[in-house]
């Protein structure tokens, strides 16, 4: 584990954070009054469960990798997807291709 998002919880003290930077483990707090800083974070854990780890058993750090790697370039086809469709609509102005955007993903 190399970070751990911390949403300012008053249950989570500064002993805490200190554990886990006293293994190495970079403590990210999210912004103050930011509320939705943390929902993505939480839609990110949901998904993951959803559409991985409901569904498979995964022994190691290796697969685990994979399969976070192989998600997050899906959730980035789907995004170029939407930004395309939002473009062509006139919702938003949109500069480049989808294959221009996918080459930055890897």
């Amino acid at each position: 584990m190399h970070f751990l998002i911390d949403d300012r919880n008053s249950k989570f003290s500064a002993a805490f954070d200190d554990v886990f930077r006293s293994e190495g483990i970079n403590v990210i707090h999210t912004p103050i009054r930011a509320p939705q800083a943390n929902a993505y974070a939480e839609r990110f854990v949901r998904t993951i469960r959803a559409e991985c780890l409901d569904w498979l058993l995964i022994l190691g750090r290796r697969p685990v990798s994979i399969l976070l790697c192989e998600q997050r370039v899906q959730f980035a086809l789907a995004l170029a997807d939407r930004v395309n469709a939002m473009s062509t609509r006139g919702e938003i102005t949109f500069r480049g291709s989808r294959d221009e955007f996918m080459a930055t993903q890897t």
